[in-house]
């Protein structure tokens, strides 16, 4: 996290700006790793704001973060990311981590804007 946090704040302060934030804090963060199969089920951050996820490993066969339209349930939306990318959606979007089918290990460090 040290050594990412530096990176990822000038991206932050910019979409901050650009959604009219003036100031936020940022969460705690975590980080997970999906190996062959592992997944992560349908869920929210309700106390956030903003959700971020940074993709540390992404495998060219596994599969990112998938979104829920709220305004539709049965629409899924899986964002065009690729390793070393930044996903930044918002905390009322309920969200999930397909199994991974890839061999190889998925990892992303996440926290949320709060």
């Amino acid at each position: 996290w040290q050594l990412l946090h530096p990176h990822i704040i000038p991206v932050l302060d910019t979409f901050t700006q650009k959604v009219d934030i003036q100031a936020y804090t940022l969460s705690e963060p975590w980080f997970q790793q999906y190996h062959k199969t592992d997944t992560h089920g349908w869920h929210r951050h309700p106390q956030s704001v903003y959700n971020v996820v940074y993709y540390l490993e992404l495998p060219h066969d596994s599969h990112p973060t998938v979104l829920r339209n709220p305004l539709n349930i049965q629409q899924m939306i899986t964002p065009n990311v690729q390793q070393g990318d930044l996903l930044i959606f918002p905390a009322f979007i309920t969200h999930c981590s397909p199994p991974n089918p890839s061999s190889q290990r998925k990892s992303i460090i996440a926290f949320n804007i709060v």
